[in-house]
């Protein structure tokens, strides 16, 4: 078999085709490489999060009274910074335990809000955003604080598909 690739040159690799004896069954054949890290960009995709302890004055609080129940809003707001569109969005947010379970309003968010109360975690999923497109939404919950250590908001994690941007990307083809 003959590999030929193409988009070698933002990588170590020295040659662009490879010539792969044959590989029995349930082996594998792989070539490790490097990517230029001059090529290696900021994320295209930009979320921030807000958290406001005391959403119902009109200025933002990071305070906690000390055993006083705090209604606390999450404000994110997700970015696509590329100038392709991105599909398949999902936005993990883990709530910790202290945290009340939240309540968002489906009408006013751009994609579908979810909560999985074994887990802890708010799933936003957004089918597609735009080039440099960026959406937001709320997330309310509460918490009462029961000691002057700070609290966490809890960590984020997302995935998505960008499909018509090349960053780090090598093609293959099968020329025999």
């Amino acid at each position: 078999v003959k590999l030929s690739l193409k988009g070698i040159d933002i990588t170590n690799l020295e040659d662009d085709l490879f010539k792969i004896n044959e590989i029995k069954s349930g082996n594998k054949w792989d070539q490790s490489y490097e990517v230029n890290p001059d090529i290696i960009k900021a994320p295209v995709l930009f979320i921030t999060e807000t958290v406001d302890t005391y959403y119902e004055l009109p200025a933002e609080n990071w305070a906690g009274v000390l055993g006083k129940r705090m209604p606390t809003a999450f404000r994110l707001t997700v970015e696509n910074t590329s100038e392709a569109t991105m599909k398949n969005i999902k936005i993990v947010k883990k709530l910790h335990e202290y945290f009340a379970e939240p309540i968002f309003d489906q009408s006013n968010v751009v994609g579908k809000l979810s909560y999985d109360s074994s887990n802890h975690e708010i799933l936003w999923e957004i089918d597609s955003l735009g080039p440099k497109a960026k959406v937001e939404t709320e997330i309310r919950s509460a918490f009462t604080p029961e000691t002057k250590e700070p609290y966490g908001a809890g960590e984020i994690k997302a995935t998505y598909e960008v499909l018509d941007i090349i960053r780090t990307k090598i093609d293959g083809m099968d020329e025999g």
